[in-house]
């Protein structure tokens, strides 16, 4: 599936974009805008979800520039990826929610059963108790100042990069859950904004 907006019939009125889109009339709202990023929210014919550009670094800025014309066609770019992915949802719904599930047992084992993820988090956890000990014993007077910042500073690193580790896992067991649909409308979005929809469309009354 292939949604283009028709460029020649969008209308943008102060947060209010409008789009046709395979002569359907699609409507969205303009959450961020701004010369480096633009976010867009889809109300209708689906609503729930919102996508955003990234953000444009400034030294860019001068060849993309979101506050002007640019803007106006990235916004209806992301509303129509929006609305396609609305679409593929619908028709395929269970098959999404099927791995929707593996993707959240997935979860489960790393948070709570893989070992090396477990021993990275209590890591952390001591880590986390030392530096608390390291400030007690500073306003103590048990250590100065130059012992209690050469203390820190190596836990500090050795938390940050953990932290780091921890964060690309996370994020790679989520592009692997759903590399499957990497060249469907699902992957023109950011994963986590499709976990939250998919999310929201099994459990409404959690939304």
């Amino acid at each position: 599936m292939n949604s283009t907006a028709d460029l020649s019939k969008v209308k943008i009125e102060d947060d209010h974009i409008e789009v046709e889109i395979d002569r359907v009339s699609v409507t969205g709202k303009i959450l961020e805008r701004n010369s480096g990023e633009i976010t867009i929210s889809i109300t209708s014919p689906y609503r729930g979800i919102s996508q955003s550009s990234g953000n444009v670094p400034i030294p860019l800025r001068q060849f993309r520039n979101y506050s002007g014309p640019a803007g106006a066609t990235k916004a209806a770019e992301l509303l129509a990826n929006l609305y396609s992915f609305c679409l593929y949802v619908e028709e395929h719904k269970a098959e999404l929610l099927a791995t929707l599930a593996e993707y959240e047992k997935a979860v489960h084992y790393a948070k709570h059963l893989d070992p090396v993820l477990l021993n990275k988090r209590q890591r952390m956890d001591a880590i986390t108790q030392e530096l608390k000990e390291y400030k007690r014993a500073l306003k103590s007077g048990e250590i100065d100042s130059a012992t209690y910042q050469r203390k820190l500073g190596p836990l500090k690193k050795e938390m940050e990069d953990l932290a780091l580790e921890a964060e690309m896992e996370s994020r790679m067991l989520l592009l692997q859950s759903f590399q499957a649909y990497e060249d469907s409308p699902v992957g023109k979005l950011w994963p986590e904004n499709v976990i939250q929809y998919l999310s929201a469309l099994r459990d409404p009354e959690s939304g």
